[in-house]
């Protein structure tokens, strides 16, 4: 643990980090041990967890365009990090007096690339760790290709945020290399060269708007372990034969394709991927064989899923339904997200109670659903946005559970509920006594035929209620709204406004009030 800590020295002041990007760092470095071969990445996790706790990494803040918690080092730590460094900071540039011979780990600062002699570094023999930062300036590439021929033991090289917009050609012959960081550059294509980095185990491709492609030959790289990227919506395809690679555990992003090399069975043996994965260009899987195929049930560490369809269709797709219900993901996943789906029903494995651990569903543009399904019944479900659902008509008790004798409290997890955009939705009813017990937050937006609404007098922990652009809804539902209400908003809510206005003795009292628009 002493020998990570230390390796956080080459961060610059502030610098911001993610948990994953840095225990990789530390695998790949060679600073994690486990024993009895176990699983390293659950070492270097504990191990990051540890120095939360004795504060020498914090909280920095939520990235959501990432969609990650961000960290940063304790300031009141940095000193003590200097002083017993596992590496070496230079900012603006190394000079002859630097003994490169006997660094591991370099981190260079520097505002431009005319700041630094890379020419130093050709002595850098015993060299694992470059990291460059906040480097501006065209050219690098350039500089970087004879030096890198010298550092024949690299096995971390970390240009993110760099200007290079390709790879020194050079970067072909570091075997040795496990950790590519590339993210938030221009660069424009990885050359097909890159499957010879046959050692790499993480590649980094984050916000590299210019990328428009991975390498062909990319099923060679089968020591690959993580593989990110945000920029699926930009490519085609995947490459052939990702299936090949079955060691990988992060993988960002995959894109169903039209090829035998790159269809969706290409996950069929991925099955020791975590965390979040973007199943996106489902429209392009053929029947339900072939999902079934994928055998997502064997995926038992991812945590979130998101099915994407690419184009918006026309007119219900009833083999969608079918192919959705054999992409039945394991029972322990805890976030869903369902986007574009174009089938006239949900899958039935949605509503399972035997998703013990889902937290949150987002069901997004499934313009063709006509009912919901019965997720009351998820024990853990915390949040739920329904957005895009236009050929929603009636919200039932059906919504709640799939026996109406059940005497169970339905959503008895559930604190944020958001309906936006039902185009068609009139009417919502069924809410009883138990139901929402924990329900903080609810959202109905853009349902210009909503008329009715169920008694909200049972949400006896409702904090904020939000009604927007109901032009129909005629009345608040009977019954005095729950006293635990803080803060009522009303928008572009013609009939509702007219009302309450009328009946000012009946709102306002207790919590904020706010009534705008028409």
């Amino acid at each position: 643990m002493k020998e990570c800590v230390l390796y956080c020295a080459l961060f610059p002041c502030d610098y911001e980090f993610s948990r994953d990007t840095l225990v990789w760092s530390w695998t790949a470095a060679g600073l994690i041990k486990s024993e009895q071969n176990g699983d390293v990445g659950a070492v270097a996790i504990r191990c990051f967890e540890r120095l939360m706790q004795l504060k020498y990494i914090l909280h920095s803040g939520y990235d959501h365009l990432r969609d990650q918690m961000m960290y940063k080092l304790g300031n009141d730590k940095t000193e003590f990090l200097n002083k017993h460094s596992l590496g070496v900071q230079h900012r603006n540039g190394l000079d002859s007096e630097t003994d490169v011979e006997k660094i591991q780990h370099l981190s260079l600062i520097f505002e431009g690339i005319d700041k630094i002699n890379f020419d130093i570094l050709r002595n850098s023999r015993h060299l694992k760790t470059l990291l460059l930062h906040q480097c501006s300036g065209s050219g690098l590439e350039n500089l970087l290709h004879d030096v890198l021929l010298e550092l024949k033991s690299l096995t971390i090289l970390d240009l993110s945020c760099t200007e290079i917009v390709e790879l020194p050609s050079s970067l072909e012959f570091l075997k040795g290399l496990k950790y590519l960081d590339l993210s938030e550059t221009p660069i424009r294509r990885l050359p097909e060269w890159t499957d010879s980095l046959c050692n790499l185990e993480t590649l980094i491709l984050v916000g590299c708007l210019n990328l428009c492609g991975l390498p062909k030959c990319m099923y060679k790289m089968i020591k690959l372990q993580h593989l990110v990227l945000d920029i699926a919506r930009q490519l085609q395809s995947m490459p052939i034969g990702m299936g090949k690679l079955t060691n990988l555990q992060t993988l960002s992003a995959f894109l169903v394709g039209k090829k035998d090399g790159n269809r969706i069975t290409q996950l069929r043996n991925m099955n020791k991927l975590k965390g979040s994965l973007s199943i996106l260009k489902l429209e392009n899987i053929l029947n339900k064989d072939e999902a079934r195929d994928a055998r997502l049930h064997d995926k038992l560490h991812l945590t979130k899923l998101d099915f994407v369809w690419s184009n918006l269709q026309d007119a219900k797709i009833t083999s969608e339904e079918e192919i959705l219900e054999h992409l039945q993901p394991h029972f322990g996943l805890q976030e869903l997200k369902i986007v574009s789906y174009g089938g006239g029903s949900l899958p039935s494995w949605i509503s399972d109670p035997s998703f013990t651990q889902i937290t949150s569903i987002t069901l997004y543009g499934c313009r063709y659903c006509e009912r919901l399904p019965s997720l009351g019944e998820l024990p853990s479900l915390k949040i739920l946005n329904i957005v895009d659902m236009d050929e929603l008509v009636v919200i039932d008790r059906l919504f709640y559970q799939q026996q109406a004798n059940q005497r169970q409290n339905a959503f008895p997890r559930l604190e944020k509920l958001s309906f936006d955009g039902m185009s068609n939705l009139e009417i919502w009813t069924g809410i009883e006594e138990g139901h929402f017990p924990c329900l903080q937050l609810l959202m109905i937006g853009f349902c210009p035929r909503l008329t009715a609404l169920p008694s909200l007098s049972y949400l006896n922990s409702l904090l904020h209620l939000e009604i927007c652009d109901c032009p129909k809804l005629p009345c608040l539902p009977e019954g005095r709204l729950p006293s635990s209400l803080k803060c009522l908003m009303m928008k572009d809510c013609p009939k509702l406004k007219e009302r309450c206005y009328s009946e000012q003795g009946e709102i306002g009292q207790g919590y904020e009030c706010s009534i705008g628009g028409q």
